[in-house]
């Protein structure tokens, strides 16, 4: 997808995202500061998309701030997002059923 790359390696994906695009499919990195924007990613890979909840519900239990509850995405994986103290922004996702999905041509 225009804005969006992802390199396969042995156990690990890289994924590039420009804020535009993570902005348009997510709604979580909004700000466009240098200073307030968001430049890092970092993805977690759970089990499944139970963990992802549960996950979620750990974190807001411990006062984490969070972008809203976990959806699911039209790359058929169940994420959830949040900031840390450095406000570096995490993605935790799980595969949906089916596994990685085709989005490259989708719009939100």
């Amino acid at each position: 997808a225009e804005g969006f790359a992802d390199f396969q390696g042995e156990g690990v994906t890289l994924a590039a995202w420009e804020l535009d695009h993570i902005n348009r499919y997510t709604g979580v990195s909004k700000l466009r500061s240098p200073s307030h924007a968001h430049k890092v990613c970092v993805a977690v890979q759970l089990d499944t998309p139970a963990d992802i909840d549960r996950l979620h519900g750990e974190l807001s239990a411990k006062g984490v701030p969070l972008y809203g509850p976990p959806e699911n995405y039209v790359w058929n994986a169940r994420c959830a997002y949040f900031s840390d103290p450095d406000d570096t922004l995490w993605e935790l996702y799980a595969w949906l059923d089916g596994g990685p999905g085709d989005y490259h041509d989708e719009q939100p």
